[in-house]
């Protein structure tokens, strides 16, 4: 066949059935063509509209108060020592101590917040306390170094130091020492998946953290039953944060790809939440859990 002629192959194409009003003319072909290019350069508008002035502003703005609420505190290693000693006996407290300094961090990146500064202050209480559980495992997503299979504390500007990694290493010794192998291995894995599937970028999950806060019962395995003062307002923070996030992934990637971003990032929401869960659970089983800090009590409810 293409030894022939083209005026050759036409006929056999007909003679083997082809319909002529089938054939595409020049006109048509050229017309397609046309009609393809304006859907292509719609869909370029649209991609590049996506994200409005206020959004990439509200975007910035998380990012610069999430940096500058871990740079509030100082690192770990400085102000908590964890240092190895055969004199010394390590509890889980020792463990929980490497964490005390998040939730700091995380309520000064709230106060920057618009929506959470004009909550009722009980609001505020209510969702820090029962949300965090929920926030926490988003935070090592954020810290996880894939290099050195280390959780490391807050992400700062600086590199990281010899006495981070070393702390770091310290932290994890402990965290497989009271929560088992197993688990540390089944977190880190949904952990490290979770940061592969959004492309390493650490926006996505800053914005996640306020989207969980303003959710009311983020903490999907949690029992208790609490009210809010102003559920609406609640209600609308959340959903601002949501649509941002979809609209910052479609402006990342495409109108296709986005929905499934979407789904992976909750699939892996509860596979942590999860996690969280069973993290709780074994801090309850502890004898000396009563000798947390304050702060630590409320967030995993131990006096309730």
């Amino acid at each position: 066949m293409k030894g022939k002629c083209q005026h050759c192959r036409l006929l056999t194409c007909f003679e083997v059935g082809m319909r002529k009003d089938h054939l595409i003319t020049r006109e048509k072909k050229l017309d397609k063509q046309q009609r393809i290019e304006i859907n292509r350069r719609i869909q370029m508008k649209i991609q590049e509209e996506i994200l409005t002035e206020n959004d990439r502003i509200c975007l910035n703005h998380i990012r610069t108060s999430y940096q500058q609420a871990i740079e509030s505190v100082e690192p770990a290693h400085k102000l908590h020592s964890v240092e190895p000693s055969i004199n010394k006996t390590y509890s889980f407290n020792d463990l929980l101590e490497c964490d005390q300094y998040f939730p700091f961090r995380f309520i000064h990146f709230l106060r920057s917040i618009p929506e959470f500064e004009s909550l009722d202050p009980a609001d505020r209480v209510s969702l820090f306390k029962y949300n965090y559980l929920a926030i926490s495992p988003l935070r090592d997503v954020l810290n996880y170094d894939s290099q050195r299979d280390l959780f490391f504390d807050d992400n700062r500007s600086t590199p990281i130091s010899v006495l981070d990694e070393k702390y770091a290493q310290i932290c994890t010794n402990l965290f497989i020492l009271f929560c088992g192998y197993d688990y540390h291995q089944s977190y880190t894995s949904h952990v490290r998946t979770f940061f592969q599937k959004i492309n390493q970028n650490p926006l996505i999950i800053q914005i996640l953290l306020l989207v969980v806060f303003f959710l009311k019962g983020a903490a999907i395995y949690h029992d208790q039953i609490y009210t809010l003062i102003d559920s609406q307002r609640v209600f609308a923070a959340h959903v601002k944060y949501v649509e941002l996030l979809y609209r910052y992934l479609l402006d990342e990637y495409s109108s296709n790809v986005a929905p499934i971003k979407m789904l992976e990032i909750i699939q892996y929401i509860l596979h942590l939440q999860n996690d969280s869960y069973i993290y709780k659970e074994n801090i309850h089983q502890q004898s000396y859990r009563h000798e947390m800090n304050p702060l630590l009590k409320s967030i995993f409810h131990l006096h309730e």
